[in-house]
């Protein structure tokens, strides 16, 4: 078993598809570093800026009011000698000062009663500020040296324009009318109002400057920010560089693309990925191979498969029609094959098919092909040869065969063939259509008494049977594609206390209009032309769904589907099951598989694989025809089945025929003594159902307990 398949490592490849997908809907993983980096380098750069204006706001506010009183303090030294003797001098130590600073507006100088003293102004700016009111000169007044008394102002548009008030005060020494005075002694002193003195102040240059200084700051900073996200960004970018590259590999392999370098990687993160990434090639290739392999030779014989078998055909057409060459199609189908099986066991069966093989190779040469198409059938293409070295060839291939003398367990057995054969040439049309004529051939050979070949001819009726079987061929293969398959279900009801629970699962096929075609008419047509495993996987798909959506209400019920003896073969049928049964959401138990004694016997060990993979995901197992084979109670033991359908030819007569009874009585004891349950098929009536139940069979199924529908009840039948 090819497990898991090529397509299943290629849908687990496909999940990565939306990663890699670069839409307006999808988020760049630069794009996230990139905006969390200039979202950090914002915060910190806003925090910076923010930072320095509300300092420099602080530090002018704060020194504002200092820097005032200080120059009010020291033009307060300075004024005082104008109150004593206003003269050249001192007139310019005050304007030196005030010209010193910038700050500084004007300074004026009042006298005890408020008349102006003095103005001193910086430069030509008029100073546009009243004079000190009477009101605010009493207040100055009225406090003295040792209050420290200032009156401060602000003003302007932007506050920038302050102006600070002071009294002048001088202290002397009050005599106290003695004669002997002495200074040093001491005594007391008094308080003289020289004047006041009013300071104007303009700070907008000053504040400008700073300003100016701020924004300066700030552009560095903003540059500073800039120049580090770029360097981030470029590093960002370098980063991801390989994490980027590897996009295009990853979106080419969930395309289904293999050949893909991976190169490399530096960092130990993405070397991980790289490594799982060449893993995951690597893996897809040897599935790849395996499948091909698979596809195209036969694991048990070596000889080629089906796929390259069609590739040859066509091959063959081409040249033929180019060239005006012919090439023979044999079909080998061996006669008593399955004598061989059921006496000595399938595993002898697989060592006369080697045999066989191998003598097919002896007496071809190298450019013929050797196909093993299914079971013991072979077709054979041998390329450039005539009708009659055809024929001759077949003969010898027939003779051969009757000398081969097989042994198995101190038994031997002649096993013989029959060939169809038939001709390519410039009117071939399809492979599909070479394959139907030699089978045709082959199958007249078998009716003329086996072990001979038979050549396909045009003129006779089985041209009427091709034509038929290509037409239901291309019908099948419409109706797959384009929803012409429908399902009908079939109750199985439980005797004991009429539970209808179990449906069993019908295919059909859409006719014309709102007729339905029943399997018999396309299924053979189906089986010819390898069609019946897709049949078998699209009712298993359908019926799962269905049965998913029916469960919602009647979490009861049970499907039973019905098997080709092909999925023993196919070895994608468990990872199918499967993966029908997750998507689905369905539990095992919620299905029952038929099979037919035939197929289950013809493909015992196949058969015993399956069926017990299968169980193990809780599905159970029905034998259907069951008593139809001569060798039935042989094998069933050694298949692990949970319901043995009865075949309907003993129960449509059973009221009727005492062989019958005995019969289906005899299977329903074996059926308890191995432990498995027994469903009664075609029941016709009522007094068939009684001897059914008296005679102890668990279920019933036929027209008179229920026709093939198209939905089933919403609501169990009331139990009797």
């Amino acid at each position: 078993m090819l497990r898991p398949t090529y397509n299943r490592l290629l849908k687990q490849a496909s999940t990565l598809r939306p990663r890699l997908r670069m839409n307006g809907l999808n988020r760049s993983l630069l794009g996230d570093f990139f905006f969390l980096h200039m979202g950090i380098a914002t915060i910190v750069g806003s925090v910076a800026v923010g930072g320095m204006w509300w300092t420099n706001h602080r530090v002018v506010e704060e020194n504002l009011t200092k820097w005032a009183v200080q120059w009010v303090d020291r033009l307060d030294a300075l004024g005082s000698p104008l109150y004593v003797a206003a003269n050249e001098g001192e007139f310019m130590r005050v304007h030196e000062y005030v010209t010193s600073f910038e700050e500084i507006a004007y300074v004026r100088y009042y006298k005890p009663d408020g008349t102006l003293l003095h103005e001193e102004r910086s430069g030509s700016r008029d100073p546009g500020t009243p004079r000190l009111s009477a009101t605010e000169l009493s207040l100055l007044s009225g406090s003295t040296r040792s209050d420290s008394a200032y009156q401060l102002d602000a003003g302007g548009d932007n506050g920038d324009e302050y102006r600070v008030s002071a009294s002048l005060w001088a202290e002397s020494i009050v005599a106290d009318g003695l004669i002997g005075f002495d200074p040093s002694a001491g005594g007391q002193e008094e308080a003289i109002l020289l004047g006041f003195v009013e300071l104007g102040l303009d700070f907008s240059s000053f504040r400008a400057s700073m300003n100016r200084r701020v924004v300066q700051w700030s552009l560095g900073i903003l540059l500073s920010v800039f120049v580090l996200t770029v360097i981030g960004l470029v590093g960002i970018r370098r980063a991801l560089r390989p994490l980027h590259d590897l996009r295009e590999p990853l979106s080419n392999l969930a395309a289904g693309n293999l050949d893909l370098p991976v190169d490399e990687a530096e960092h130990s993160e993405l070397a991980a990925i790289n490594d799982a990434l060449a893993s995951t090639i690597s893996a897809l290739h040897q599935r790849d191979r395996d499948i091909r392999e698979a596809a195209n030779f036969d694991a048990l014989t070596g000889l080629m498969g089906r796929v390259g078998l069609t590739e040859r055909l066509k091959s063959e057409i081409a040249s033929a029609r180019k060239n005006g060459g012919v090439s023979a199609v044999l079909f080998l189908d061996l006669d008593q094959f399955k004598y061989v099986n059921d006496t000595v066991g399938h595993g002898a069966g697989d060592r006369l098919l080697i045999r066989v093989a191998d003598l097919f190779r002896s007496l071809s040469n190298e450019e013929d092909l050797i196909c093993r198409y299914g079971g013991d059938e072979f077709i054979l293409v041998r390329h450039g040869t005539s009708l009659d070295a055809a024929e001759q060839f077949a003969a010898r291939i027939v003779e051969s065969m009757a000398d081969i003398q097989f042994v198995e367990d101190g038994r031997a057995f002649n096993v013989r063939c029959s060939i169809g054969l038939t001709m390519v040439d410039a009117n071939s049309d399809k492979p599909e259509d070479l394959i139907a004529q030699a089978d045709l051939a082959c199958h007249e050979a078998k009716g003329l008494g086996r072990n001979r070949y038979q050549v396909f001819t045009r003129d006779r009726g089985e041209r009427e049977q091709i034509a038929a079987d290509m037409g239901w061929s291309d019908r099948i293969r419409e109706a797959l594609d384009s929803g012409g398959l429908s399902l009908r279900y079939q109750p199985i009801v439980r005797i004991e206390d009429n539970d209808e629970s179990i449906y069993e699962v019908l295919l059909r096929m859409k006719g014309e209009g709102r007729s339905v075609i029943p399997p018999g008419a396309f299924l053979p047509a189906a089986n010819r032309f390898g069609l019946t495993g897709d049949l078998d996987f699209w009712v298993i798909r359908t019926a799962f769904e269905k049965l998913a959506k029916i469960r919602r209400k009647r979490p009861d019920v049970v499907f039973s589907l019905n098997l080709s003896g092909i999925v023993f073969s196919e070895p994608r049928m468990i990872d199918y099951v499967a993966e029908q049964l997750e998507a689905s959401g369905l539990p095992g138990s919620a299905i029952i598989f038929e099979v037919t004694e035939q197929v289950a016997i013809r493909h015992i060990e196949d058969a015993n694989t399956i069926m017990r993979a299968l169980i193990d995901f809780g599905c159970r197992f029905a034998l259907d025809d069951f008593g139809s084979g001569f060798s039935s109670f042989n094998y069933l033991k050694q298949l692990p089945v949970s319901f043995l359908k009865i075949d309907g030819a003993f129960i449509e007569n059973l009221a009727r025929d005492e062989a019958d009874r005995a019969i289906v009585t005899a299977i329903a004891q074996i059926a308890v003594a191995v432990g498995t349950k027994t469903i009664a098929e075609h029941v016709p009536d009522e007094p068939t159902l009684k001897i059914l139940e008296e005679i102890g069979v668990d279920f019933a199924q036929g027209y008179y307990i229920g026709r093939p529908a198209r939905k089933i009840r919403m609501t169990p039948v009331p139990v009797a």
